[in-house]
Parts: C-alpha cells; structure tokens; sequence
C-alpha cells in the first residue's frame, strides 16, 4: 500500500471462489458416506477418498497456496524474496498481493486493461468474483486521496464489530489501552467458560494490535500472558482495551509519496501535538465532500 501511495498504483481486487479446492491433495485422506448416500444398498461400509483439498483440513491453506504460486508462475511473475505471497512481473511494474483467496492485482497508473488481462488469466484457471472497488481487504478500510498521493488504512469497521459483539457501544471509553493497575498471576481458578470467554476478547484485539495499531499492541501482549487463567482484573482490562479502540477507532495509517529529502531530520515530529484529540481530522473533505468518513490520521 505504500508503493500504491507513492506511485499512484492502480488497485483492482479479485476473490478466488472456493479456492481450496482447486488444489489436488497430496496424500490419502478418507471421509465417510454424506448421511442418506450410505444407506442406499451395496454402499454400507464404504468411504470415500477425497482428490480435492477441503475447507477445514489441516494442510489446505498450505496446497493452495502452492497451487495459486504454480499459477503466478507461469503467467511469468516472480516471487519476492522473504515476501512469498508478493509476485512481480520483471519487466512490468506489475505485481500480485494474495492472502488466502483475497488477490489484489497493482499496476501503474492507466494500467486498468493489463490489469484486467491479467485477472481474465486467472480466471482461466480458477472461478474468480471481482471486487469494484479495492476500498476493503482483510477488515482494513482503504481510503485513497490520489490526487494527493496519499492513502489511508483504517480498522473502524471491525472495531465496530467487536465491540457490537460485547455489547460495548455505551461503556466508558478511556484515553489509554490499559488503567495503569499491575497485572499479576491470579491466584484463584477460573472456570473453563471465563478462560473461553477471556480468550475471546484478547483474541479480537490481537488482530489490531499486529496490523494498525501499534498502540495497543503493548497490552494485547500483557494480557495474552494470562490466557490460561485469567481473573476478573485481567477480564476487565481486556474489555477496557476494546473500549479504547472504540474511542479511538478512526486512527488511521497513513501512507503518502513524501521523500526523504522532503523531511527535516532536526525536526521532531509530536503526535500529540499535531493532532488534537479533542479535534477529529475530516478525511472525508479533503477527498470527496460527498463521504461521510471521517478519520483521524497519524503519520
């Protein structure tokens, strides 16, 4: 995404439809009969033996993986070195992002055609759904101000969700991830529901704090630290965390084409002072007054 800010990328975004089964498994897995097609007559006891990777076992990811590489392959992109699911074409500012099923094709700029023959390519291969707009992957919101060079990813949505989830819309919002209480062992046993139910909560903020929001990514590893046996202090700051991203669910990554030699290195740069968090930054009038998105942003 920050090349796509820096070059004014083209984005088109593809789905693969049920990708894992476009790849052959590679060892011998049986099934059993589906309910009704073993009670027919002479297919008592029998089995079935699976040709196709499902959903659900354990190597599938990994097979489709190699299959969809194999792909990228041989319409001559190549992979990045210590990036496996990144390709580039050679000679062509062209490349292939992919997680899972979820593709994002990137070209120069008015390179829509090449990137649509290319998409067609895969289709020749696999059952793709296009995607209209390259505006969400993997939960993370993208806003583009190209006119600017500037670009903005953003996890409102899925904060959004979680703290839906917890029932959270109206708890207190605080101004830090975590109260500043010690957190220590606890000395009492929960109980399996309040293990499952902890491990929830600290599992939906791990995602936050590894992608955008490195400022809770603090809290979300002290508070992984108790996931086999956790108290009620260690259940109530997981929820107070939720509630800060809450809060602060606007705050977006930022990625623009500015260079180095357009950075002053006596120059200290103060979040704190550049944004007000009294005063929330109106994204959305700076790309299309018609948007109602409204970010924050921190460099």
């Amino acid at each position: 995404m920050a090349l796509a800010a820096a070059f004014d990328l083209e984005i088109m975004q593809i789905d693969a439809v049920n990708a894992f089964i476009n790849a052959d498994i590679d060892e011998d897995v049986y099934v059993p009969m589906p309910q009704g097609y073993m009670d027919i007559e002479g297919k008592q006891g029998k089995v079935l033996k699976l040709r196709k990777a499902l959903y659900g076992l354990q190597k599938s990811p990994k097979l489709w993986f190699n299959h969809f590489s194999t792909t990228l392959r041989k319409l001559g992109l190549i992979p990045v070195p210590d990036e496996p699911c990144l390709y580039v074409h050679p000679t062509e500012l062209t490349m292939v992002y992919f997680y899972v099923d979820d593709i994002l094709l990137f070209g120069k700029p008015g390179s829509i055609p090449e990137l649509e023959a290319l998409a067609q390519r895969i289709e020749e291969t696999y059952e793709i759904r296009r995607i209209k707009d390259a505006n969400h992957y993997l939960n993370i919101r993208i806003v583009r101000d190209r006119p600017n060079r500037r670009l903005y990813l953003c996890l409102d949505q899925y904060i959004e969700k979680i703290v839906t989830q917890f029932h959270l819309e109206y708890a207190k919002q605080p101004f830090t991830p975590l109260s500043g209480q010690e957190l220590i062992p606890y000395e009492g046993e929960a109980t399996l529901g309040e293990i499952n139910a902890y491990q929830i909560r600290v599992g939906s903020i791990t995602y936050p704090a590894t992608t955008l929001r490195p400022d809770i990514a603090f809290a979300a590893g002290k508070l992984a630290g108790f996931m086999q046996n956790p108290s009620p202090t260690h259940f109530k700051e997981a929820l107070r965390v939720i509630a800060y991203l809450d809060a602060t669910q606007h705050l977006t990554i930022k990625y623009s084409s500015i260079t180095s030699q357009e950075i002053n290195p006596s120059q200290e740069t103060n979040l704190s002072q550049e944004i007000n968090p009294s005063q929330e930054t109106n994204l959305s009038q700076e790309i299309n007054p018609s948007q109602e998105t409204k970010p924050i942003s921190r460099d």
